[in-house]
């Protein structure tokens, strides 16, 4: 078994400049490490605006468009992520599986089947740290001498991740591979990215409907399968109905006051979270709301309870009260 660490860089915050890894043993011995450089083929855009700080690469601009683009490196960094008995781990990792994904569609190659442990999320439970570390503060934490290596180089930023797996295996007196395997709960893979972004999509409509609903203390509903599975295209009438009924919508099951399943059985992880079945979700809303996502409204509801009336509504509130503010 051994032990693969990555970690890329971006020309603008979106196209892939760089894929850097370490491959170490089960005790840290680095037996391969290498940056890979990537021509991004667009601009090099490091702030989003002036007066930001400039991000500064560890190469020249024209280094990066001299190097093969991702598609001719795309055989390559596949059989690195896909070596058999390899367990893969990095910083923050979401976001560089994300660049992978867009990489790859953009080229129209599959995208890679991972599982990827994130060290930035294991440190956070190792030190009961509620605040997202960058790699340099970690290093800084542990007292680790970082002076040989360089801030945002690939290569040497996964080095930094793995000397983070390092410390904490240290401290615990843990070898690597049974403090893991505590920690699936921070691995990334393509389901957890469907779900991120299931979520992204559900939380741009949903911002839509908070902004247009009338303002009121709501109590709130967690639905697993709306966050995990049911089609993005459903929940639009899924939110409406709650928001229509005078609830609210919620991501963090902890927060809630209602948890819907299709059991409607208690979770004792979550004792003070209200357990609700679709059928008394569907009273509560006034509308029948199935696992599948889908929603019926009956007849005398269907025309009040619909999406453009809810949204009428909003602009009647909305008219109002420039009225009241120009009086």
């Amino acid at each position: 078994m051994d032990y693969l660490y990555f970690d890329i860089e971006c020309a603008d915050g979106s196209h892939i400049c760089s894929f850097g890894y370490v491959i170490t043993d089960p005790q840290f011995n680095i037996i391969e490490k290498e940056d890979i450089l990537i021509n991004p083929r667009c601009e090099f855009k490091l702030g989003k605006y002036r007066k930001e700080p400039y991000i500064a690469l560890a190469y020249r601009e024209k280094q990066f468009y001299a190097a093969p683009s991702f598609d001719k490196l795309y055989d390559k960094i596949g059989e690195i992520l896909s070596a058999p008995n390899r367990t893969i781990l990095g910083h923050a990792i979401e976001s560089d599986v994300e660049f992978l994904d867009k990489a790859c569609d953009r080229y129209k190659k599959p995208r890679f089947d991972i599982r990827v442990y994130d060290t930035q999320r294991i440190y956070e439970k190792h030190t009961d740290g509620a605040n997202v570390k960058s790699l340099e503060k970690i290093m800084e934490e542990l007292n680790v001498d970082i002076t040989q290596l360089s801030a945002h180089k690939s290569c040497d930023d996964a080095e930094m991740s793995m000397l983070t797996m390092r410390e904490i295996c240290g401290a615990t007196n843990t070898e690597i591979s049974e403090y893991l395997g505590e920690c699936e709960k921070y691995v990334v893979d393509r389901r957890h990215m469907e779900i991120s972004y299931r979520g992204r999509a559900i939380r741009k409509f949903l911002s839509n409907i908070k902004r247009n609903a009338a303002k009121k203390d709501r109590k709130k509903i967690y639905i697993a399968d709306v966050v995990e599975k049911i089609e993005v295209e459903k929940t639009r009438e899924i939110m409406h109905a709650i928001y229509n009924a005078g609830y609210a919508f919620s991501f963090d099951i902890e927060k809630c006051d209602y948890s819907v399943t299709a059991s409607g059985d208690p979770d004792p992880e979550y004792p003070n979270v209200k357990v609700l079945n679709y059928d008394r979700l569907s009273e509560m809303l006034g509308v029948e709301v199935t696992q599948n996502g889908n929603v019926g409204y009956t007849e005398n509801k269907s025309a009040g309870n619909s999406l453009k009336h809810f949204f009428d509504k909003a602009a009647e509130r909305k008219n109002k009260n420039k009225k009241k503010t120009a009086k």
